[in-house]
C-alpha cells in the first residue's frame, strides 16, 4: 500500500502496517484485508518485539503456518491468520509463544489434524474457530429441517 518500497528500515520508512515503538523495532504487522498474495516466510520469526500480528482476510496468503512462529516470545497481543488459504497442520511450537493476551484466530483457514496440546500451553486463549462453528450451525439446521419433515 504505502511507503513499502521507499527505504530499507520499516520504522523509521514508515511502512504500511508495520507499528514500531520508540527504540525503531518493530512490533506489530497489521495487514488485515490487504489483497496479500503467497506464503508466509519463516523469516518473519526473527522479529522479536513482534507482540501483534494480524494477516486475516488475505485468501492469496496459502501455505502452511510456519513452525518458527513458535519464536514470537513477546506475542501479548493477537495473531490472526483466520479467513486465508493457509492450510496444514497447526505446529506444536506455537504453544512456545509467551503470551499475555492471546486470541488465536483460526476462522475460515484450511487447518487439518488435530489441534496440537501444546496450544494448552498458551496462558489466555480464545479460539475462534467460526468454519467449525458454521459447520456445526448448518448440521443442527439439517437435523431441524428432518425433523419438521418427519412431523408433516
Amino acid at each position: 500500500k504505502k511507503n513499502w518500497l521507499t527505504g530499507n528500515n520499516p520504522c523509521s520508512s514508515h511502512w504500511y502496517g508495520v507499528g514500531c515503538n520508540i527504540d525503531n523495532e518493530t512490533i506489530s504487522l497489521y495487514l488485515v484485508n490487504n489483497n496479500l498474495i503467497g506464503t508466509l516466510p519463516s523469516q518473519l520469526s526473527k522479529l522479536n518485539y513482534l507482540t501483534r500480528f494480524q494477516i486475516e482476510n488475505n485468501y492469496g496468503i496459502s501455505g502452511t503456518l510456519p513452525s518458527e512462529f513458535g519464536l514470537f516470545s513477546n506475542m501479548q497481543d493477537s495473531f490472526h491468520v483466520g479467513q486465508t488459504a493457509l492450510s496444514g497442520l497447526i505446529p506444536s511450537q506455537i504453544g512456545q509463544m509467551s503470551l499475555a493476551d492471546f486470541f488465536f484466530f483460526f476462522a475460515v483457514a484450511s487447518f487439518t489434524g488435530r489441534i496440537p496440546s501444546q496450544i494448552g500451553l498458551l496462558t489466555k486463549l480464545s479460539v475462534k474457530l467460526v468454519f467449525f462453528s458454521f459447520a456445526l450451525c448448518m448440521c443442527m439446521c439439517s437435523f431441524l429441517l428432518f425433523f419438521y419433515v418427519l412431523q408433516n
